[in-house]
């Protein structure tokens, strides 16, 4: 607690200090800091205000975008503050940044710079973000859209996840668990149910193999396949039968 309420005291010192000097970088830096320290009495509306007052005082006119890309190594520094913006609920700036990274990556590899090889490597993370976004505001066909680049992308670029990466936990169970989530949300079952069962079976996790059981069980229901639901049905409740 006590080492929160010092680096937040320090982060506003350096906000300030950026604003002042109009600095761009430190700007989005300093309030991502700000974002994560926030006391812990702040209610989640006065962080949120606090935010896009901020935003809006600094950018004044500009966009969101045009306002705080610095150029080329801006995508890193971006990607973080759109991260602490989707925690605190600014889902739709949080949406505008992450989607300007995937375009200024995708702009690197048109233009085959050689530079582009790290943010490749990268680029299916932040679909999975951008999904997780469309998500939440129940644009269910974008964020399926979203999981399904993310999930290409990560087969594609394994090598340079491999070379560039460090924490490679973004497997693709989870973009096959989300893809098949949108499509349960978009009532399209039968879908639905060929992705659950692809997550299942590279789910490494027993629970979380029989959530994705439980799902595909829903969905076989749902599609009126009442003999194969019941029998994954059964298999869940004799597991959680033997849990207890």
């Amino acid at each position: 607690k006590y080492r929160h309420e010092f680096s937040h005291s320090y982060l506003m010192k350096a906000f300030e200090l950026s604003k002042k000097l109009n600095d761009k970088m430190y700007f989005s830096k300093a309030l991502r800091g700000l974002l994560i320290t926030h006391p812990y009495n702040d209610t989640p509306e006065k962080v949120e205000s606090f935010c896009k007052e901020e935003i809006n005082a600094f950018c004044r006119s500009k966009s969101i975008v045009d306002c705080l890309d610095f150029g080329k190594n801006s995508s890193g520094v971006l990607a973080d503050l759109a991260a602490a913006l989707y925690e605190i609920g600014l889902y739709n700036e949080a949406k505008i940044l992450y989607q300007h990274i995937v375009d200024k990556i995708n702009l690197l590899i048109d233009f085959e710079d050689p530079d582009s090889d790290p943010a490749k490597a990268s680029i299916h993370n932040v679909h999975f973000k951008l999904g997780l976004i469309n998500l939440k505001m129940n644009n269910y066909y974008l964020a399926r859209q979203n999981f399904v680049s993310g999930s290409t992308a990560l087969r594609e670029n394994k090598s340079l996840i491999e070379k560039h990466v460090k924490f490679k936990g973004l497997t693709d169970k989870y973009f096959k668990f989300r893809i098949a989530e949108c499509l349960y949300k978009e009532n399209n079952f039968a879908n639905a149910i060929k992705y659950f069962n692809e997550a299942y079976i590279i789910e490494d996790e027993f629970t979380d193999k029989m959530k994705n059981l439980a799902m595909k069980g829903l969905c076989e229901y749902y599609n009126n396949d009442l003999d194969s639901s019941k029998y994954h049905f059964n298999i869940i409740a004799n597991y959680i039968e033997n849990e207890e």
